[in-house]
């Protein structure tokens, strides 16, 4: 029967592989080289109702190759699935990570970074945080943070889900630079993520997504849950969208989670925001969004907080053809709490984002420059932070599989007054690999 089924399962199958290699000199509050490579597979199941997708991509990092190298690897890996039937999609998802991270290294990874759900995410619909440096399609909920390109397959909720920790791409350690770094120390960490969702069209126009997500973060070793505490808990969120005309959509979201900490500390999400998108021209696009969260956080202790904070995001891109060339334009502001499970309690963190990103493309050659900052203009002193993280680089793509690139790359954080992340300058040169085709 297999047989007879074969060639044609063959036609429905695509296979994918690639990879990103790289190489690093790296000066912070110490010189050192690194290497790292991102291998990744999968397969793409494509029926006339059914998509499935299986992937798998682990991150292997050596560092410091000057002296006894420690070679850091951290697996993840997913399945998803989508099934329409008329005007409805019901999607379910699963995604794991798990293994040795250090937040150094992750603060300059670029396109061989994690292919986690994104993480330190602003409650609503937020505006991505980090640096474009290649390709790539940001993967799970959330928004990327830090510079890099995030890599892997969309799944689950719009982005900007509220909720997501702040970890593995931040290192919310208070005290970390008395401590000896504690940014610079490698970290068993584990990530999950369980989703389900229904899209429904109501019409040509109207669109709702609702979904679901149970979610786990955090460091794998008791005694380093102090510093990076396991978070869990699930998420709810709804976004209806309605096409108003050719350039004009409108949208409204809402979100509810409930996360518990392995420090003792509780807390409840609710938030919404809505949303207005506008495309001046083919070629201009651009975003405005409002809107509100409450939280709740409590301890075993008997200690209770409330918080309200406004949420606000306005995005803009323009592409300008330059004879010869192509030039992309992105700048970005948001405004909006993040969940952050510092030591002490899991707290709500009012922040604002910051970003400027230009590419520019001529048939196989590209280059880009960009930075972003994220500051926190409210909340408890222990959870204040101010990051920065810049990147520019220029490539060439030799052919369609294959390309390389060059460039720098810059990240600092403060976290609680303290520099958990001293001002860090990475020069890196890198090569990828990818391929894609059907079986048969």
């Amino acid at each position: 029967m297999l047989t007879l089924l074969a060639p044609f399962l063959a036609q429905l199958v695509t296979a994918t592989a690639g990879a990103r290699v790289e190489g690093r000199a790296i000066r912070s509050d110490s010189s050192y080289y690194e290497a790292a490579a991102r291998p990744s597979a999968g397969l793409d199941f494509a029926g006339q109702r059914l998509h499935l997708a299986l992937q798998y991509s682990p991150t292997f990092t050596l560092t410091p190759l000057e002296s006894d190298p420690a070679l850091l690897v951290f697996h993840s890996g997913g399945v998803f699935a989508n099934y329409g039937w008329r005007n409805t999609t019901y999607s379910v998802g699963e995604f794991v990570g798990y293994g040795l991270l250090n937040f150094r290294s992750l603060a300059v990874a670029g396109g061989t970074g994690l292919g986690l759900p994104a993480t330190g995410t602003p409650t609503g619909t937020g505006t991505p945080t980090g640096t474009p440096t290649g390709t790539g399609t940001p993967t799970g909920t959330g928004t990327p943070t830090g510079t890099g390109t995030p890599t892997g397959t969309p799944t689950g909720t719009p982005s900007g889900t509220p909720g997501q920790t702040n970890g593995p791409l931040h290192c919310n350690t208070p005290g970390a630079a008395q401590a000896g770094g504690r940014c610079a120390q490698n970290v068993r960490y584990l990530t999950y993520t369980t989703s389900a969702g229904v899209n429904h069209a109501f019409s040509a126009n109207t669109m709702l997504q609702v979904g679901f997500a149970y979610i786990v973060t955090g460091a794998v070793d008791h005694d380093l849950q102090a510093t990076y505490p396991r978070v869990r808990g699930p998420l709810a969120s709804g976004l209806l969208t309605e096409l108003l005309d050719r350039t004009n959509r409108v949208g409204a979201n809402l979100t509810f989670q409930l996360s518990s900490a392995s420090n003792g500390s509780d807390l409840w999400l609710a938030a919404t925001q809505e949303t207005w998108s506008h495309d001046f021209s083919p070629r201009t696009t651009s975003q405005l969004g409002a809107g509100f969260s409450v939280g709740r956080t409590w301890r075993t202790d008997g200690y209770i907080a409330y918080s309200i904070y406004p949420t606000f995001l306005s995005t803009l891109i323009h592409q300008a053809p330059t004879y010869p060339g192509t030039l992309v334009f992105t700048v970005g502001v948001s405004s909006a709490p993040v969940l952050d499970p510092s030591p002490y309690a899991i707290v709500l963190d009012p922040r604002v984002t910051i970003l400027g990103t230009i590419g520019w493309q001529r048939e196989r050659f590209f280059a880009s420059v960009g930075g972003n900052t994220t500051f926190s203009y409210g909340g408890p002193d222990q959870n204040t932070i101010a990051l920065f993280g810049a990147s520019a680089g220029l490539g060439y793509q030799f052919a369609k599989p294959f390309s390389m690139d060059a460039g720098v790359r810059a990240a600092y954080q403060d976290y609680a007054g303290a520099a958990v992340l001293p001002l860090t300058y990475a020069a890196f040169v890198g090569m990828t690999f990818g391929l894609s085709g059907a079986l048969n």
